[in-house]
């Protein structure tokens, strides 16, 4: 037999899905699963489709900001990326460079010694390089939210079967995993 039960963790309330049975002839409890701050399973359920809705769509919409990101990299800079975008590995050591200012007074301070055109020229080069940097960057971390995204979405996804499956096996209710 299955029930929910209440326990006092500091000032909240948690709740578990747990069952009795015998094993020996020895009372046993067996918890099932952990319902969290959600007093019912249904609502746990209900919860946890919402958050799966949630994440799902938070994927989706990071990998269509990548692939957006991605067309703008290859339109603005695709010649000096040779039409390929670099791997994160190969972007973020000279994006942090970029990122110093250090290496921005450098690039200025180096630059006083050339000519007016000649400097204003390599100025243009480096504002170049720096929004291209950035704009990799941001590339990379719109790919890398749609993954951690999917993954926490996978999670939920994982959590909700249990619970839909705990729910029919032992309170008998039609409710189905969506």
């Amino acid at each position: 037999m299955a029930f929910i039960r209440q326990k006092r963790m500091g000032r909240h309330r948690h709740y578990q899905v747990v069952r009795n049975y015998r094993e020996e002839g020895k009372h046993k409890q067996e918890t099932l699963c952990h319902l969290g701050r959600y007093s019912s399973l249904e609502e746990a359920i209900d919860e946890v489709s919402k958050e799966v809705r949630r994440t799902e769509e938070k994927a989706a919409e990071s990998r269509e900001r990548s692939q957006e990101a991605k067309e703008h990299l290859l339109d603005t800079y695709g010649a000096e990326l040779g039409y390929k975008i670099p791997s994160k590995d190969e972007v973020l050591p000279r994006w942090r460079d970029l990122c110093y200012e250090r290496q921005w007074e450098y690039r200025l301070a180096d630059s006083y010694s050339l000519d007016g055109e000649a400097k204003e020229h390599r100025q243009a080069e480096w504002i170049t390089e720096c929004r291209m940097y950035e704009a990799l960057f941001t590339y990379h971390t719109l790919l890398d939210l749609a993954v951690d995204y999917d993954k926490m979405a996978s999670v939920n996804r994982m959590r909700l079967n249990k619970l839909v499956a705990i729910s029919q096996k032992y309170f008998y209710s039609g409710l189905q995993c969506s």
